[in-house]
């Protein structure tokens, strides 16, 4: 059992250090199924936490800027963490807002399953079945099946040595892009930037990149560029070098 000062300083410990945690992202939709795949997602920052909630705390302040954060960057984490501020603050005032602690639990659940991120489904797990958060053992049995069956996938199409190349990203194009890696989206790049994904594994990998919808006043419509390719990531070492460099020009 959770005492309320161990809850309240593992909440901001998770605040502190998810909100700068970037991990893999879930796939953003291709232009040509965005409408048959669009859900209502209520935005966090529309939201006045305090009021609804009927709290002073002043954590709340931001809280909605955290959601909308997380679910940008497509981060777990963070939303794991908004989602614990959430059940504290409901277990504190007894009220709940438009967006709960259980909804960004649910939220980061599923983000996490289509990432197959296995260390976050992990941390989910204890958070299910833990009396205080997501009270539900059947939920945290099922990501117990969950977790065995991505850590099988990820082995048999890795093979051996898998989740031990770092790949680093570097957008010299004029325009913000989407990265994919295998199929999953890993979050967005700015124009002139590059970043640095840890732990994508040996063997052959898709990589993918697109930028946004533009108007295209010659062919009257938006269209949006896109770079793709794969690459057997085969050849790495144990050095604090980064294993493999896709650019994307």
């Amino acid at each position: 059992m959770f005492t309320t000062n161990r809850f309240a300083a593992l909440v901001l410990m998770l605040a502190f250090l998810f909100t700068s945690v970037s991990v893999a992202q879930d796939k953003k939709p291709k232009e040509e199924n965005k409408k048959s795949n669009e859900t209502v997602t209520v935005p966090a920052n529309t939201i006045d936490f305090k009021a609804q909630l009927k709290s002073s705390n002043s954590s709340l302040d931001n809280l909605g800027a955290m959601i909308e954060n997380g679910r940008k960057k497509a981060e777990v984490n963070t939303i794991i963490a908004a989602a614990m501020i959430l059940f504290l603050e409901e277990g504190a005032t007894k009220s709940k807002a438009q967006i709960t602690g259980m909804d960004l639990l649910k939220e980061a659940t599923d983000l996490a399953t289509k990432q197959k991120n296995v260390n976050a489904l992990k941390t989910l797990q204890g958070i299910w079945e833990n009396s205080m958060l997501g009270n539900d053992k059947n939920k945290s049995k099922d990501l117990g099946a969950t977790i065995s069956s991505v850590e099988a996938e990820l082995a048999s199409t890795r093979g051996p040595g898998a989740k031990v190349v770092d790949v680093k990203v570097e957008n010299f194009t004029n325009y913000t892009l989407y990265v994919y890696v295998d199929g999953v989206y890993q979050g967005y790049l700015n124009a002139g930037y590059y970043i640095v994904y840890n732990n994508v594994g040996t063997g052959w990998t898709d990589f993918y990149a697109e930028t946004d919808n533009i108007w295209s006043s010659s062919q009257g419509k938006y269209i949006y560029y896109y770079w793709s390719n794969s690459y057997n990531l085969t050849n790495y070492d144990y050095t604090y070098e980064t294993d493999f460099t896709w650019s994307v020009y």
